[in-house]
């Protein structure tokens, strides 16, 4: 299973974990989505309005994607988290080991991390 081509966008340790699972134990992940083009004028800071557009038209690109994970998701027993796409392109879903690699060979991912807890350090 974890020999698929998408698990380039997951990183080893993840991979390794996912293979040691149970097929039906629910696993939580960040998935980032690839979005249509860059911020415009690189070379300079953006403005206030420019950055926020630039988040929308990065979070309507991501959202694009939504039918074709929801569609993998719901074939393999698993769940969007995320109502819209964050700020990053980023969104949470759960689902099982399969899934996980069924979303990372589809061209829309472009890495999946494991949603883990933050802990302070001390």
């Amino acid at each position: 299973m974890g020999q698929s081509p998408g698990t380039v966008k997951i990183s080893p340790s993840l991979d390794r974990r996912l293979t040691s699972l149970a097929p039906d134990v629910p696993v939580r992940a960040i998935l980032v989505l690839r979005s249509n083009g860059e911020p415009k004028h690189k070379d300079r800071r953006l403005t206030r309005e420019e950055r926020q557009a630039h988040i929308q038209a990065l979070r309507s690109s991501a959202q694009a994607s939504f039918p074709r994970i929801d569609a993998i998701l719901e074939r393999l027993g698993g769940s969007r988290l995320s109502d819209q796409p964050s700020a990053l392109g980023t969104i949470t879903v759960v689902t099982n080991p399969a899934g996980i690699f069924a979303l990372a060979n589809i061209d829309e991912v472009q890495a999946i991390l494991e949603d883990q807890p933050i802990e302070r350090i001390q």
